[in-house]
């Protein structure tokens, strides 16, 4: 009996690819998150062109403004890969059998935080290639806080998961905070034309954080001290995010209302 349970251990490398490959395929046979997270926001940018992010709009506008805003979708699409145990009667299994929790959790996120990567890294050469963003040091300050960035968006959709009982809420609850995260974060309205109390607000978003590097590179410049202290923030969300995702995780939870 040892003998055979031994011979079938599946090493958790081998799990999270497996985890990480069909999940990639559910994705790319529904299509919509990559319309949502890279053609609607082009077809925005295009639509607008560069109107909105002129540098005396009331609007953040521009590639990179609606890349934050989109990309951010990642929190959706996290929480779904997840319910997907359970709309698909699949989370008895991995109930019975407990596949490693770290091995489950970055295979099923993964997908959905490249798509998000992607969609950033396409919007930033689209920005580079018409004029929007100058070639500058300011590029590894984007790159560290894209990282981040996304890094806190997929945990914040598996934190919603583990705290809404079904999708319906959930679905509710992401697109509310992805609508208001973007409002109030400057990624649609320059911060500093927005109502003092949304500015406040702002300052718990990652969007805020992203978008002050981001406007600095914009600009031409690396700000260092800016960069730092974005970068500082968005880590500890990611950080608090990911604690939480990891002590309240439970392939026992009752999510009854998502099947």
């Amino acid at each position: 009996m040892t003998r055979q349970t031994a011979s079938t251990v599946i090493p958790p490398f081998q799990l999270f690819k497996s985890y990480a490959s069909l999940q990639t395929k559910i994705m790319w046979r529904i299509r919509t998150p990559l319309v949502l997270v890279i053609v609607l926001p082009l077809l925005l940018t295009t639509l607008l062109g560069n109107a909105a992010a002129d540098g005396d709009s009331v609007l953040y506008g521009g590639p990179l403004g609606w890349a934050v805003m989109f990309s951010f979708l990642v929190v959706n699409y996290a929480g779904l890969a997840l319910y997907d145990e359970y709309t698909d009667r699949t989370f008895v299994r991995q109930s019975l059998h407990k596949p490693p929790r770290s091995a489950f959790l970055l295979g099923k996120l993964a997908p959905a935080a490249l798509l998000s990567m992607v969609s950033l890294v396409f919007f930033t050469v689209y920005a580079v290639l018409t004029g929007t963003l100058p070639l500058s040091t300011g590029l590894f300050g984007v790159s560290a806080v894209y990282i981040l960035l996304v890094a806190v968006g997929t945990l914040l959709g598996a934190a919603l998961f583990v705290a809404c009982p079904g999708p319906q809420s959930f679905q509710s609850l992401t697109f509310l905070l992805l609508i208001c995260f973007a409002a109030v974060g400057g990624a649609i309205v320059r911060t500093e034309h927005l109502p003092a109390i949304s500015r406040a607000l702002g300052y718990a978003t990652p969007h805020y954080w992203a978008v002050q590097v981001i406007r600095s590179a914009e600009e031409g410049r690396f700000d260092l001290e800016s960069t730092v202290r974005s970068c500082l923030v968005l880590a500890l969300m990611a950080v608090l995010l990911g604690a939480f995702v990891w002590k309240t995780f439970s392939f026992h939870a009752d999510k009854s209302r998502a099947m």
